[in-house]
């Protein structure tokens, strides 16, 4: 039953973590084109992930949690959670919150409720980049 939730708990490995900030830093200006060009009755959902402080024990630490966007303007955007912090109630799911757009460690993409895999994110976003 609680399957679907034991990734959030786990350590994410270095290497996966450095190919997200990459994937981002790369896509990231054609992501944000895309959802300024998205459309209302679009099934897209655009995800990103950024680090939020967190204070499990007193002590100032980060936690990576995902946002989903619904506005963007020049260099922040404001989304809403999609999950909460794990050690604390501080970030809690559905929380409305601001987020600068050099904090952005790995983006995604939704179609109705289902991430696209890589290849067919980056397809998506660049289909209309000029050649």
């Amino acid at each position: 039953m609680l399957k679907p939730y034991r990734e959030r708990f786990e350590e994410e490995p270095q290497e996966k973590t450095e190919a997200l900030s990459a994937q981002a830093n790369e896509l990231l200006p054609a992501f944000k084109a895309r959802f300024l060009r998205k459309g209302l009755m679009e099934p897209l959902t655009f995800v990103v992930r950024a680090p939020f402080e967190i204070h499990p024990e007193g002590e100032p630490e980060q936690e990576n949690l995902w946002v989903e966007v619904l506005t963007w303007d020049d260099e922040a955007l404001v989304g809403k959670l999609v999950d909460g912090a794990t050690q604390t109630t501080e970030w809690r799911k559905g929380a409305q919150v601001e987020v600068e757009q050099g904090q952005i460690n790995a983006i995604a993409i939704q179609r109705d409720g289902e991430a696209l895999e890589d290849e067919d994110m980056g397809a998506l976003l660049l289909a209309e980049k000029p050649m």
